[in-house]
Parts: structure tokens; sequence; C-alpha cells
């Protein structure tokens, strides 16, 4: 989503755990490097912040480069935000990158660079927000016996009567019922099957640790988010690689000293920054 501006809610946004926003944090790096390397572009790390309130899972800010998470579907959907969520902003911000600001939001290019990080290019979430919505949460139910849930200010005209069905254009009444109200309440929904893009993202982090993602696990959106956030540990743990920038730039030191680059130095991030570090200070010491 794109929003004109950061706009706060009246009511604060719970806290996020520290070791969530970390992984969270994990993955838009991980998304940015490849969003670079895919796209040809330069885009640095955007800032980022998990005090979204109410329906919207998350929000890109294109002049601040921003990108903005809601702090109760994050912590409830964590295998939905890394393979989609944060991937859907940050799809936004790359595409402005690459394209520039004349684009459409959901447009042809966004949907491109969506395909590029692996992704399938859906504009809404279909996630739970009752817990994250911010006022008032009602089930409502028409002639057709639509079942139809509100929130906020939404529900207050919906139990005002001033709310249609837009099928059978009759008056949304409270689902629980009015007096002599013989509409059935919708049963309760079960818990979706984990989305398939959250169950590419847990098959791809599996195999970059050597693990095998069991059907069980890829079939319960609890179990999947259990399996992630071991995954994501342990991705944590391990070196990053060194990124293709970095790589062209210490080939180019290596040949201009005519040495070669250091085995273990390509298998760390880290490591081959201090080694790039060491070589540039050798070659400014030269006469």
């Amino acid at each position: 989503m794109l929003p004109r501006g950061i706009q706060f809610s009246r009511t604060r946004a719970p806290a996020v755990d520290a070791a969530l926003r970390m992984r969270a944090r994990a993955r838009l790096a991980e998304l940015v490097d490849l969003a670079n390397k895919v796209l040809g572009t330069s885009m640095p790390m955007p800032t980022i912040s998990f005090d979204l309130r109410g329906m919207t899972a998350g929000q890109a800010y294109l002049q601040k480069h921003h990108v903005r998470l809601n702090a109760v579907l994050l912590t409830e959907n964590e295998a939905h935000y890394m393979s989609d969520t944060i991937v859907h902003e940050l799809a936004h911000l790359a595409a402005h990158a690459r394209y520039g600001a004349r684009i459409q939001a959901h447009g042809t290019e966004w949907r491109r660079v969506m395909r590029a990080l692996g992704a399938e290019p859906n504009r809404v979430h279909e996630l739970d927000v009752r817990r994250a919505a911010v006022g008032e949460v009602v089930d409502f139910l028409c002639a057709c016996t639509r079942a139809v849930t509100l929130y906020g200010r939404r529900a207050k005209l919906g139990r005002q009567g001033r709310l249609f069905c837009k099928r059978c254009r009759q008056t949304l009444v409270v689902a629980t019922g009015r007096v002599g109200d013989k509409r059935p309440t919708p049963a309760p929904v079960p818990e979706p099957a984990p989305s398939p893009a959250s169950v590419q993202y847990a098959q791809d982090l599996a195999r970059k640790l050597g693990w095998a993602l069991s059907p069980e696990v890829a079939a319960s959106r609890e179990k999947l988010t259990q399996f992630l956030n071991r995954a994501m540990a342990a991705r944590m743990r391990m070196p990053l690689e060194p990124t293709e920038r970095q790589l062209a730039y210490a080939n180019a030191l290596a040949a201009r000293r005519g040495i070669p680059v250091p085995a273990d130095v390509l298998a760390s991030r880290e490591a081959m920054s201090r080694w790039i570090g060491e070589q540039a200070l050798v070659a400014a010491q030269r006469p």
C-alpha cells in the first residue's frame, strides 16, 4: 500500500518482539540485495517501523524510503509477512527506484518487480484482522445470508442500519441477532492453509540451510510459522555471502595487485569487507 504521508493512529500499536523485528529487518535486507541484483539498481536499505494499526498489513513511503508494518498482523502471521507482505512493500520502493515516480502503485512495473522477487503480485491480503482492527468489530448478515465483518466506523454505521448489501440491496443486520431474527449466524471460519508463497519461501530457506520441509509442516500455518522462526534464526547466525559489488571490487583490487582473493574471504560478506578495506589501504599507501 502507498500512503500519502505517515499518519499515526490514536491507539498505540503493541510492541513487537525484538527477535521478530530483527528477522523482519533481515528479510528486508535480503530483498534489497536481490532487487539490486535482478533490477540493476543501487537502492539503499530502507528504514522500517512496526507501529501500523488497523486492517492494513503494511505501507511503503516512497519519498522517505520507509516501510511500515502492522504490529499485530506481523506477530500473528510471520510466515505470510516473510513471503508476501514485506516483498509487497519493498517492491513499491524497488519499482520507484527502477522505473521512476510516474508509475501506478500496483501497475505493470510493480507486478514485474514482485515476480522478479519471487512473489505473486497480490494487491490485498486475506489475513484475519479482528485483533488488529482499531475500534469495534461486528459480524453482519443480509437477506441473502452473506456474512460481512465490519470494523470501527463502518461497524457503527451498520449498527445504525445505514449500510446495505451490494448484492441484494437489503439493510445489513447484526449477525448475532435482533429479536426475531431467524437468519443463521455464520459458522466459524477454519484457519486457512499457508499461502503458496509462504511454502515456497520456507522451501527456499530450508534448501539454503540443508534442512527438509515436511508435508505436515507445509500444510499448517502454525507449524510453518514455527519452522520459519527456527530457520530465520539459524540463517541469521550464518555468515552472509558477499554482494556482487563486493566481488567485482575485490577482483579488481586483486588484479591490480597481482594477488588472488582468499577463499575464506569469498564465503563471508563481513570478511570480504575487511579484506577490501585492508587492500584499499595498502593501495593508497603505495607511492
